[in-house]
């Protein structure tokens, strides 16, 4: 019989909470500031702050065992996730990023897309991947606000300055609605890079605002990635086996 590892997934809170949380803007973010290269900063706050879940999904893990695990990297269609993973740098650079720093727009596209992709792998491994399994004995829909309501305090936007209640409320609202989608894309996947790949899209889309262009211009890049994408994720219950 499953059971929930409660140790094991309250270590993996903390751990995830406090690593990304001291990386954040007002706490240890050294690498935020305006003259630190662009690039730079993207593959610090990869590694850093969207790595947080994934450190702590290793590490409870390797102290508490699978934990219900169902799902991988590359789930049960490995070519599917590849295709996936690789379609937001691509999208990204075939339009390019106009930056100020004297790099080819297409070449800073492509590095920026692999980088959010990098991001949102290192958050999916934790929500998605160790979240999902280890909340597994509960049902669908509590999981599912249990992973959400997580994942939406692991932001730790209740203490940036300014954060207002209705703010607040409807980011809770959004990540909760997120994570409902995001939920059923691993049940037919079981893969943590399936996952990563549409949470890309949304930083792209939303959140990215690193990415010097205007909103208009991420939308359709994030556009012309999804309907590929969705594409993909559609023939994946034919193609895997």
């Amino acid at each position: 019989m499953k059971r929930i590892h409660w140790t094991g997934l309250a270590v993996f809170v903390l751990v995830a909470t406090l690593w990304s949380g001291a990386f954040r803007p007002g706490f240890f973010d050294f690498h935020n500031t305006s003259d630190f290269p662009l690039l730079y900063r993207f593959a610090l706050e990869a590694l850093l702050i969207g790595g947080g879940p994934a450190l702590a999904a290793l590490l409870s893990w390797g102290l508490f065992g699978q934990q219900n695990r169902t799902s991988t990297l590359l789930g049960n269609w490995r070519l599917g996730s590849l295709a996936l993973a690789v379609t937001p740098p691509t999208v990204l650079a075939a339009f390019g990023v106009p930056n100020n720093f004297g790099m080819d727009a297409h070449v800073v596209g492509g590095i920026l897309g692999g980088l959010i992709v990098l991001y949102a792998l290192g958050e999916e491994i934790g929500w998605r991947g160790f979240m999902q399994d280890a909340l597994e004995p509960i049902h669908f829909i509590p999981r599912t606000v249990i992973i959400g309501s997580i994942w939406w305090a692991w932001h730790l936007w209740f203490l940036q300055p300014g954060a207002g209640e209705e703010q607040l409320i409807g980011s809770y609202v959004v990540i909760v609605g997120i994570a409902f989608v995001f939920s059923a894309i691993i049940a037919v996947t079981h893969s943590w890079t399936s996952v990563a790949a549409f949470h890309a899209l949304g930083n792209i889309a939303f959140f990215a605002g690193g990415l010097e262009m205007e909103p208009e211009r991420r939308f359709i890049i994030a556009g012309v990635a999804f309907a590929f994408m969705l594409l993909v994720h559609h023939h994946w219950p034919r193609r895997s086996p």
